[in-house]
């Protein structure tokens, strides 16, 4: 899939997610708009990763999901009202998003582990592979 055709197809799935329906909506239907953009990204992570400019954002949604999506999607599942009458169906896919949020974010972490282990680290400073990694990297340093 080439660069355009994937900017196109996550601007579609956000021009989803975010209409006036989904912005009144409960935090289930807010998961369920964003889930398909995640699947997507996770579909498609070794071509982006692989490609220089898509470093930036890669390096953004690793930071939301790590310090935003998976705290309050915990706190959600924890805090859902039991007696809601889709409880079972709604709290399973709430679970299988936050799995796939933890696979991205996983994933984003083996692959600054493998780009440390291609510089010699004998002969680069400890800053200056940081530095370098920071670039290229999901991961910010």
């Amino acid at each position: 899939m080439s660069n355009q055709q994937l900017i196109n197809s996550i601007s579609k799935s956000q021009r989803k997610s975010l209409t006036k329906q989904n912005q009144n909506s409960s935090k289930y239907e807010k998961c369920r708009a964003l889930r398909p953009l995640i699947l997507k990204i996770l579909r498609h992570y070794d071509e982006m990763e692989a490609d220089i400019e898509w470093s930036i954002f890669l390096q953004m949604v690793y930071k939301k999901i790590s310090e935003n999506f998976i705290p309050d999607l915990t706190q959600i599942i924890d805090e859902y009202p039991c007696d809601y009458p889709g409880y079972n169906s709604e709290i399973r896919y709430l679970q299988k998003f936050q799995k796939n949020l933890i696979d991205l974010k996983k994933r984003a972490e083996n692959s600054t582990i493998q780009y440390y282990n291609f510089l010699p680290g004998y002969k680069i400073p400890l800053d200056i592979r940081n530095h370098i990694i920071g670039f290229i990297s999901p991961l910010s340093m």
